[in-house]
């Protein structure tokens, strides 16, 4: 069941999380991380009713969409998992794109939505820049998160710098975040 999530996973990938090690690859605030599909908060295995996945690259276009059912487990209602992102390329290794994660039931939701930045300069140099916004019932304010960083390779060195806010109420149900209300340089 873990292939289904895994494969073509970079559809779904916001901000500077970089697969090889490069530029960055921060993973303190991750918009979209799939292993949070059909595991309680609890982390155990919820059945998952059954789910399509979309993917693909058309021209300078990407897409990538998800969703998912679950059962009901231990008295919780069953839930929905929806991730939906469209990226662009707008030059030799820049684009820019949207993004939807949300997951709901009969009791609750979670809902959080952004766009995201990366510019390439000369392969050498990099900037990312991404904004999350959620919502969820009776919350509202201080309920945003996002990073924007820099990397540099040069001769062989490289540099790295950036900056992560995830303010009090921000809640990302698909998402990681490993605490709430700070600045993480």
């Amino acid at each position: 069941k873990r292939e289904f999530f895994l494969e073509n996973q970079g559809a779904f990938r916001v901000g500077d999380q970089n697969s090889s090690g490069q530029g960055g690859g921060r993973k303190d605030l991750l918009a979209f991380f799939s292993r949070r599909i059909g595991l309680s908060d609890e982390g155990h295995p919820i059945p998952v009713l059954g789910g399509a996945r979309l993917t693909g690259k058309r021209g300078a276009y990407g897409i990538g969409l998800l969703q998912m059912w679950a059962d009901s487990y231990d008295g919780t209602p069953g839930r929905s998992y929806t991730a939906a992102r469209i990226s662009h390329d707008i030059g030799s290794g820049s684009s820019m794109g949207a993004f939807y994660f949300g997951t709901e039931s009969s009791a609750d939701f979670n809902r959080v939505a952004g766009g995201d930045l990366h510019l390439n300069f000369r392969q050498t140099k990099d900037v990312y820049a991404f904004f999350l916004k959620s919502a969820s019932p009776g919350v509202s304010g201080r309920d945003w998160a996002g990073r924007a960083a820099f990397s540099a390779i040069e001769n062989g060195y490289t540099a790295n710098l950036s900056y992560t806010n995830i303010q009090a109420n921000y809640r990302n149900d698909l998402g990681f975040v490993p605490r709430s209300d700070a600045a993480l340089v």
